[in-house]
């Protein structure tokens, strides 16, 4: 059985990329890659039970925590994803792309040390159709 480092999906929306990878921590994370002049707000993510929902499930809704996380209700308890940490990163001198980095994890957190990444605001933003969409600062 192969094991792989990383795995990318290319073209998942106009101009973005999916990455997948392992931390440290042995967590699923992953990276949506936007190339310069291609829309992130393309990125839209449907949130929603799977089978039949429990009386509990339906009740509750997704939400944004006051610390930005996207909460997930579920049968089991809160799904959380952490704020999305957002940077450009210079590639060349004259190009750059956006990164949009995810996780699905409870605790800590991903931090660059890198000089050459430049971090924009960014927080999840939620349609009334349990679609989960990137709001990108300046």
């Amino acid at each position: 059985m192969a094991n792989y480092a990383q795995v990318k999906y290319a073209g998942v929306y106009p101009g973005v990329d999916l990455v997948y990878y392992g931390n440290q921590g042995g967590q699923l994370e992953y990276d949506f890659v936007v190339a310069a002049g291609a829309d992130p707000g393309a990125i839209a993510q449907s949130v929603g039970a799977v089978g039949e929902p429990s009386k509990a499930h339906r009740d509750a809704s997704l939400r944004i925590a006051a610390n930005g996380d996207l909460v997930i209700p579920t049968g089991a308890g809160e799904l959380r994803f952490r704020k999305p940490v957002v940077y450009q990163e210079k590639l060349t001198a004259d190009s750059r792309q956006l990164t949009v980095q995810g996780e699905a994890r409870r605790v800590g957190t991903r931090q660059s040390t890198s000089n050459e990444r430049q971090f924009v605001d960014g927080r999840f933003t939620l349609d009334g159709q349990d679609q989960v969409h990137f709001a990108l600062g300046p």
